[in-house]
Parts: structure tokens; sequence; C-alpha cells
């Protein structure tokens, strides 16, 4: 099992050593690191024609290194599978993408992966979904990089910017809540890594023939990082940002999304729980629904969704968010109540299962079949051993995404 860390590919979201999964197993756990931000994914025509994806291209010399030598540690080097939450996630949906990672890995689970949205304030497009900038464009704000850190004009751009130090190229490249103040910070389409879009792979059948589990979280949404400041409203604490945010995101769209989703429906805090939905059901659930329809079509894949809305630790009302059941899978088991305990034995489960066998289906959790049977049924995660399949169309309905999926069809941000 290797696993590929989240943060956005700006930095390092690290859980644990991977004790849990090699308890639950037996699997080789692996961890890799890769380059982030401008450091992994700057594009510009003076590094070479298909610049870029650094961070990616890091991920599978790692998968290399593995086939290689994971035997000697007692792995499989014919048995590998990939899984990580938010940009870890999304890097498996550009993995399973890549023509350059075919045959590294032989399964693949994607935590979290659908967590960019339409006026993108904070990350750089780069989620499962995102029409990715090309090589083109990412050259361009490449060059306007080169340009503010001193480079322009240098004879020779690219040996300029290798003698910039590390820590201004971050400081001047684009951050959290700040993802376009410099070069590309995450994934493009390079034309040898990333042909395309994930999300257009997935839409063409483009992708490697792997076996894949992937889902979000009911609520999707914030994951308690995103909070207010001077300049970024991002969550609604009041009727009135709501009513803000709502109009920012979707423009003429907001009367019809402010019918479908009235502060009256939600209980206090009622702003808050409100847009926090109406987020994870338009880029999150409702996507990720689409993916895997997309994907099931050509590969093995079992879908889930986090409804576990009593994630650990949690102190606002965020209900089952953004990378929440990776949290539990490598939380200490003593530091769980009994529900949760028994939701966390079940994922170690069934993620190892998957991983020794290509399927989900283990011993004291509850069975799972693909999205292709009838009903298109999606494991359902709850505490307390209640984990259930449940249709497609159950979710669809709750989550609005029969408008969602007509919005998102038409809309800029699609590939």
């Amino acid at each position: 099992m290797f696993e590929i860390h989240g943060g956005g590919f700006l930095g390092e979201a690290l859980d644990d050593n991977g004790a849990n999964f090699v308890g639950a197993g037996p699997v080789v756990y692996v961890y890799v690191r890769y380059r982030l931000g401008i450091l992994g994914f700057l594009a510009d025509k003076a590094l070479g024609p298909h610049s870029g994806d650094y961070g990616l291209q890091d991920q599978q010399a790692a998968l290399r290194w593995v086939k290689q030598n994971i035997a000697r540690f007692g792995g499989n080097p014919q048995n590998v599978t990939i899984f990580g939450e938010s940009g870890g996630g999304a890097s498996v949906c550009d993995q399973v993408a890549s023509p350059t990672a075919n045959g590294l890995f032989q399964q693949g689970i994607s935590i979290s992966g659908f967590y960019n949205f339409n006026v993108n304030k904070i990350w750089w497009p780069a989620d499962c979904k995102s029409k990715l900038q090309t090589e083109a464009q990412a050259q361009r704000v490449g060059a306007q990089f080169a340009a503010k850190v001193g480079c322009a004009n240098a004879a020779d751009v690219a040996a300029c910017l290798r003698a910039v130090p590390a820590s201004t190229l971050v400081e001047d490249g684009g951050q959290f809540l700040d993802p376009t103040a410099g070069g590309s910070i995450g994934p493009i389409v390079n034309g040898t890594t990333l042909p395309m879009s994930a999300a257009e792979a997935f839409k063409l059948g483009r992708i490697n023939k792997v076996k894949l589990m992937i889902g979000v979280g009911r609520d999707e949404f914030n994951g308690g990082i995103y909070t207010n400041c001077p300049d970024h409203t991002i969550v609604a604490n009041t009727p009135a940002q709501y009513q803000s945010l709502v109009d920012q995101q979707f423009g003429s769209l907001a009367p019809t999304v402010m019918r479908l989703y009235p502060l009256q429906r939600f209980p206090s805090p009622s702003p808050f729980i409100a847009y926090r939905t109406i987020m994870a059901d338009a880029f999150s659930v409702c996507p990720a629904l689409v993916s895997d329809a997309q994907l099931a079509k050509r590969i093995p894949v079992y879908a889930y969704q986090d409804d576990d809305s009593d994630s650990p630790g949690e102190t606002q009302p965020l209900g089952a968010n953004h990378s929440a059941i990776n949290r539990l899978a490598h939380d200490p088991p003593a530091s769980l109540d009994a529900n949760q305990a028994a939701l966390q034995s079940q994922v170690l489960a069934e993620w190892t299962g998957f991983a020794r066998t290509g399927d989900p289906n283990v011993d004291g959790a509850p069975p799972w079949t693909r999205y292709t049977t009838p009903g298109r049924p999606v494991m359902s995660l709850v505490p307390a051993g209640d984990s259930a399949l449940t249709p497609t169309s159950a979710i669809m309905m709750q989550h609005n995404c029969g408008f969602w999926d007509a919005v998102n069809r038409t809309a800029p941000w699609a590939p």
C-alpha cells in the first residue's frame, strides 16, 4: 500500500506511519514525499516543451522504485495499491489517467479527491473533476512568475530560476488562499505525464486498467481548515454571508440555488450548514457520482460515501467532512469510542483487503458490489457496524444531483 499524502499540492498532510494498515494487513506500507507548489509544478518554456507536473513524476519515480525493490521487504511488485486523500486523492485520479504510470500499480483508492469549486480563491484547480491548465496556459503564467522573481530578461531563464533561493520561489509562488499569485502550483496538462485532465480521461475512457475505490464525504466542503479572514469570506456565519457566497459562486443561478437550499430547511447554525451542503453537493458528491459512472464502464469501481457525521475530534458542525474517513483510518484505535472503532475496523479491513485482492469484500464487513451492478450501489460508511449499500438514485435525490449535473455539464470549469 503506497500512500500519497494530501495537502492540496502545497503542503504535507502527514497522518501517521501506516501502523494501522500494517496491523490490519498483511500489507507492506510505503509513504512517499513529492515536490509541491511552485517547486513541484512550475511550467515555463525555458524548462522544456513538457514542463510542470514534477510532483506527479516524483510519485511515479517512487512507484518504479517500489517495483524494483519492494520484494526485498516482503512485498509483491505486481500488486501495488496507491491511495491518498485530498491532493493525494486527486493524485490517484491523475495516475489513473497518466500513460507514464501504466503498469506501476494495480489498484487505487481515491479519498476526497473532489474539492475544487467554481469561483476558486483557495486552491489551484487540480482535483479529480478539474479542467486543468494546458501547457501553453501554464507557460504564460510561468513567464509572469519568472518576471516576478527577476528572471524575465535573463540570457538563460532556466538557469536564473534555478539560482533563485527556494524560499523566494515559494514566497512568490501561489499559495493557499492565493492560488494564482505565481506560476502553476498544481497539475497541468503537460502532454506527457498528463495528455488530458483526469476528468476528460475518465469521460473518454483513456485510463490505465486498474481497479478503483473512490468516494467523498457527504459534507465534503470545509474540513475545518476554512475560516473567514479580512479579505476572504469562505464560510457562511450569517444569512448575509450565505447570500453573498451563493451569489459569488453561482451568479445568475443564485436565486434557483437559494430556492433549493432555503435557510429555514437547515438547523442552527443554518447559514454555515446550508452553505456547506450546497458546496458539497455541487462540487463533490454529485461530480463524484458522474466520475463513478464513467469509470465503471471501463474498470472495476467500488464507490463509497462517508456519512459519518460524528467524525472524531471535530468542534464545528462539519458533518462528514473533507478527508474525515482518512483521518479516522489513521487515528490511534485507543482514542476512539466503540462506534467509531467499529467503523475504523471496517474501513481498514476493506482497504487492506482491496489492496491484497482487488475486492473489498472481507469477513466482518458488509457486502460491497461493484458500481455496475443494478442500482449502481454506493457504500454508505457510518459508525457502529451500520454501513450499507445505498442506490445512487437515493443519493442523487438527496443531493439535488439532477440539477447540479445539468449545471456542471455546461459550466466553464467543465473539462
